[in-house]
């Protein structure tokens, strides 16, 4: 509790002293500004970049802080003075698009006028996360949750679909009706033929061998993040390469860009410098566990198998928004060998489409035009 209370006591002293800052910002007009702030990457994400060009083409100006919080102490500092700027710009904007937990937008005092949108950064959910892992191996502690604030002051949070509301209505601790139906931008280029061609030819490009005319399998796990996940991580992923027909098939591995686990085998293509949402343009199959990637692949309408060696140790730690055995829409396998077998056969489409309607809205025109509706909709309202 010593310690608790020390930990609590120095958040108190950065948040006053950042509250000082923030209404000396305040002082600065407020502009037509909308201000997309992430801390999953350093350069923004498709959503973010699709919501930037959508919003200037408005007439609106445009401000992205994207920045994840370094290792270390040198790492936690920087991103400490990243938030004087962070102050000024949601101090001076009039509508704030967020796709991850942002320390000043929970803490700070809100305007009235201010309109603060969460739309996260994954299209749909599976592993609980936010207030649903409070005090769990994974998850936050519950007095840092209330110190920081955590996930406050949100006026609407955007889910893709209605079979996930209950699930961030709890991850968020928010009231569902303030959950609004709108899907990612990502979205709608999973849905442009003429982007996934394009981006096809250019992968192939790129990577010769995933024109080879095998069947390209693409391998994305979620990320692992205690030490011993990490192992059993890593050796399973050694037997699935061990037990893969390499004969008749590519298998494409692309981990979670926190992962600090390596993967260097000739006979598989590791694209570092593409995203697991490029790489699905160019798979015919996607192998995965817990990652919340399926739901982009079930829109591109792809077959999907589930590697799930750590189910028993992985649901109990984190716990599972989906009645997870019941609801994949494909087989569900605790070792390599049982996936390689069930590729080679017959695959239930009629399942996988039934949950992507289930999870994702089929919206009649442009994702990207319809979350900068909505959102010029609420401004001009309040």
């Amino acid at each position: 509790m010593r310690k608790h209370r020390a930990i609590t006591c120095v958040i108190k002293i950065g948040l006053a002293f950042f509250s000082l800052w923030y209404a000396l910002m305040k002082l600065f007009p407020v502009r037509k500004k909308v201000v997309f702030i992430s801390r999953q990457s350093d350069s923004p994400s498709v959503d973010i970049s699709l919501l930037d060009m959508e919003f200037k083409s408005r007439g609106w100006e445009s401000v992205t802080l994207c920045k994840k919080i370094g290792s270390g102490l040198l790492g936690k500092a920087g991103y400490v003075f990243h938030m004087f700027r962070q102050a000024y710009h949601i101090a001076t904007a009039k509508i704030i698009i967020l796709d991850s937990y942002c320390i000043l937008v929970s803490c700070m005092k809100k305007r009235k006028d201010l309109l603060v949108v969460q739309m996260w950064h994954s299209v749909g959910t599976m592993k609980m996360a936010g207030y649903s892992t409070l005090d769990k191996p994974e998850g936050s502690k519950s007095y840092i949750a209330k110190a920081m604030h955590m996930h406050e002051n949100y006026d609407y949070v955007l889910c893709a679909g209605e079979g996930y509301r209950s699930h961030l209505a709890e991850l968020f601790n928010i009231a569902p009706e303030k959950i609004k139906i709108l899907p990612l931008p990502r979205v709608e280029l999973l849905k442009d033929e003429n982007y996934a061609r394009n981006m096809k030819a250019s992968i192939n490009k790129e990577y010769p061998d995933t024109a080879n005319g095998k069947r390209n399998i693409l391998y994305a796990p979620t990320f692992r993040k205690l030490f011993d996940e990490k192992e059993k991580q890593q050796e399973a992923i050694n037997q699935l390469i061990d037990a893969f027909d390499f004969e008749h098939n590519n298998l494409i591995i692309k981990l979670h860009p926190l992962a600090d686990i390596s993967v260097r085998d000739d006979r598989c293509i590791i694209p570092d410098d593409r995203s697991t949402f490029d790489m699905i343009f160019v798979a015919d199959a996607m192998i995965s566990d817990f990652s919340c990637i399926i739901y982009e692949a079930a829109i591109r309408n792809m077959p999907l198998y589930f590697y799930t060696f750590d189910y028993d140790d992985y649901t109990r730690r984190r716990g599972m928004y989906l009645n997870y055995m019941e609801e994949m829409p494909g087989p569900v396998k605790l070792t390599a060998e049982g996936i390689v077998e069930a590729l080679d056969k017959p695959y239930d489409m009629h399942s996988l489409v039934a949950f992507r309607d289930k999870y994702i809205s089929r919206n009649s025109y442009r994702e990207t035009a319809a979350i900068a509706d909505f959102c010029e909709i609420n401004v001009k309202n309040r």
